[in-house]
């Protein structure tokens, strides 16, 4: 909504802003609506200016996996993987994926994992997790050159 203000420091500056900031304006007294001219003043304005609610961060940190046996996207069961602002989609599981998350994906399509599978898997990821703490402990000791991975 485009407001010219009235009463207020910013007096008659006239800027185009979100629609709940400038109905509370309006009826606080502290500014008037100004009608566009057309609809590509209007969007020129809405192009041009950033409000809060369209920024979109992509600095998101962390992984996170998971399943989805119905994904309507793909129509056959998926594995999930985020990381960050990315999502990539495996139709198998892959060498990192966690042991329940191979063991959901092989339910779902009906091939079953031995117990020896299922062994081999979470020990490999006992070993990746323990070299990864590992790791963080020698960093947090400023000991980064004698890590082993």
């Amino acid at each position: 909504m485009q407001i010219r203000h009235i009463n207020s420091p910013k007096a008659g500056l006239v800027e185009h802003i979100d629609n709940a900031t400038a109905k509370t304006l309006i009826s606080a007294g502290f500014a008037e609506h100004v009608p566009y001219k057309d609809f590509r003043e209007r969007l020129a304005a809405e192009s041009t200016s950033q409000t809060a609610g369209t920024v979109v961060s992509v600095s998101v940190s962390g992984t996170e996996w998971g399943f989805d046996s119905s994904c309507s996207q793909f129509r056959q069961p998926v594995i999930i993987f985020k990381r960050g602002a990315e999502t990539t989609y495996y139709d198998a599981p892959v060498k990192d994926t966690p042991a329940s998350i191979v063991k959901q994906f092989h339910e779902s399509v009906g091939t079953a994992l031995t117990d020896e599978q299922l062994d081999a898997i979470r020990s490999a990821e006992c070993k990746e997790r323990d070299a990864r703490q590992a790791a963080e402990r020698a960093e947090k000791l400023g000991m980064a050159k004698y890590r082993r991975l």
